[in-house]
């Protein structure tokens, strides 16, 4: 669903909605040049969609998914020296 033109003053509204189709998922097991493409492709659908100007625990929650389910899972096997870098991306 998009979002409504705000009147001068009002607040945007939490969340993210958007009419733009994700990215299409990255194939599993792909390899450099597939994540690239996806890398890109996801870098223009958060430009395009505004979810980059979103907190990184949205970013992160949408781009899992955009990822596909198998691809998305291998995002949580990774180890992060801080724990703010899990929800970030970038």
């Amino acid at each position: 669903m998009a979002q409504q033109p705000q009147a001068p003053g009002q607040q945007r509204p939490k969340g993210f909605t958007s009419s733009i189709p994700t990215p299409t998922k990255l194939p599993t097991g792909a390899g450099r040049k597939e994540w690239e493409r996806f890398r890109r492709t996801f870098s223009n659908y958060s430009k395009a969609t505004r979810l980059e100007n979103e907190a990184n625990e949205l970013k992160t929650a949408v781009f899992g998914p955009c990822m596909g389910e198998d691809n998305a899972e291998l995002l949580e096997g990774f180890d992060f020296a801080d724990g703010e870098d899990k929800d970030n991306p970038a």
